[in-house]
C-alpha cells in the first residue's frame, strides 16, 4: 500500500495534505467557519427529518441517516445520499464533502471520516475554526489496481473515532489501525494489535468489561470483555447491559448502584456534561419498542437520579437518532 506524504505546517496555518494518488484536492468545502449557535450541551437527537437541540426543532429535508454535533452545528448525511450537509438551525447548507460516517472531535473543533466518492477512498479531517481540509490521505485504504470495492465490502475500512484531536481508522485491510493528527498533519500506523475505545458524544468512551456476581470487573485484556458498556466522562460510573437490561456500576468499587433509568434498558444518547447521561428507555418486547421515553440521569457515585423529558414514538421502521456520526442501531 502506498503511504501518503505527511503535510508540514507553519506556524498556526494548517494546509491539506494530498495523497500520494497524484490526484489533485478538491478547492476547500463551503463549511461554515468559527462557532455556531447551537447550544453545545444540549440534548440532541432526531426522528426521521427531525431534529431537535434541546428546546429547538430543525427539519433538516430528508431523513437524517447519521450526525454529530459539533462548534454550535449539526453535520449530517440523510437518506441515500453520502453528500454531508450542515445547519445552524436556521438553513441546511450541503457541502462538497461526501461521507457515509461522521466523526467530531471532543472539543468540537475538528470534524472526521472516510470521503467514499472515489476510489481509493481516503481520510479527511476538517478544521471547523477555519473550514479547510487539514487532512487527504488515501494510505491504507488499498491500491488502485485492486478491486476496491469488494476489498472494502470485505474488509469495511471504518472510521473509529478522535482521541482528543487525533483521528484514527480501520484500514482496508479489516484489521490495522491509522491515526492523523490535524495539527501536524502526521500520520501514525498502529498495526494490528491496536484497541480503540471508541467515545461517546459529551466526552464519555465505551467500557469493556465484565460483571461478575453482580459486581462490576474491568480486565487489563480489553478484548476479554463480554458485556461493553458506556462509562461517564469523568470515569466514575458506567452504564452496562447485563442479562438484558441496563444497570449502572461505580468503576474503582465495581458496585451496582441502583438507578431508575424509566425502563428495563437504557439507550446512551450523549453526556452534557461529565456526570449528566441522556439518552431512551424502554422496556424492550420481543418486537421491539413501540414508544420510548427521552431520559437525562445525574450519575454520579453519591448520586443517581433520572427525568423523563418526553415520551417519544417513532413511526414505523424509525428509531431515536442520536449524535454519535453513524446510524441508528436496532434496539
Amino acid at each position: 500500500m502506498r503511504r501518503a506524504l505527511a503535510c508540514v505546517t507553519l506556524g498556526l496555518a494548517l494546509t491539506a495534505c494530498h495523497s500520494s494518488s497524484g490526484r489533485t484536492d478538491p478547492a476547500p468545502p463551503d463549511l461554515p467557519a468559527g462557532t455556531g449557535p447551537l447550544a453545545t450541551d444540549a440534548v440532541v437527537w432526531a426522528v426521521g427529518d427531525t431534529v431537535h437541540v434541546g428546546e429547538r426543532t430543525i427539519r433538516a429535508g430528508g431523513a437524517v441517516r447519521a450526525m454529530v454535533a459539533a462548534n454550535g452545528r449539526i453535520y449530517f448525511v440523510r437518506g441515500r445520499s453520502d453528500v454531508v450537509r450542515v445547519t445552524d438551525g436556521d438553513r441546511v447548507r450541503a457541502t462538497d464533502l461526501r461521507a457515509d460516517e461522521l466523526r467530531a472531535s471532543e472539543d468540537g473543533r475538528y470534524l472526521g471520516f472516510l470521503d467514499t466518492s472515489e476510489m481509493p477512498w481516503s481520510t479527511v479531517v476538517v478544521d471547523l475554526e477555519s473550514g479547510e481540509v487539514v487532512v487527504r490521505d488515501d494510505a491504507g485504504m488499498g491500491d488502485a489496481d485492486d478491486d476496491l470495492a469488494d476489498l472494502y465490502e470485505d474488509a469495511e475500512p471504518r472510521v473509529l473515532g478522535f482521541d482528543g484531536d487525533e483521528l484514527f481508522v480501520r484500514t482496508a485491510s479489516g484489521i490495522d489501525v491509522m491515526s492523523w493528527d490535524p495539527r501536524t498533519g502526521e500520520r501514525t500506523d498502529h498495526g494490528d494489535q491496536f484497541f480503540f475505545a471508541g467515545r461517546d458524544p459529551g466526552g464519555g468512551r465505551s467500557l469493556p468489561a465484565l460483571v461478575r456476581h453482580g459486581r462490576l470487573v474491568v480486565p487489563r485484556d480489553p478484548y476479554l470483555s463480554t458485556q461493553w458498556g458506556h462509562v461517564s466522562p469523568d470515569g466514575s460510573v458506567t452504564l452496562q447491559l447485563v442479562a438484558n437490561r441496563t444497570e449502572v456500576f461505580a468503576v474503582d468499587s465495581g458496585r451496582r448502584l441502583p438507578t431508575d433509568l424509566h425502563g428495563r434498558k437504557f439507550v446512551l444518547g450523549g453526556w452534557t456534561d461529565d456526570a449528566t447521561a441522556y439518552g431512551v428507555a424502554f422496556d424492550g418486547t420481543p418486537f421491539g419498542p413501540h414508544r420510548v421515553t427521552l431520559v437525562t440521569c445525574r450519575l454520579t457515585v453519591e448520586q443517581q437520579r433520572c427525568r423523563a423529558l418526553r415520551t417519544i414514538r417513532p413511526p414505523a421502521h424509525q428509531l431515536v437518532l442520536f449524535p454519535s456520526g453513524s446510524a441508528a442501531s436496532d434496539y
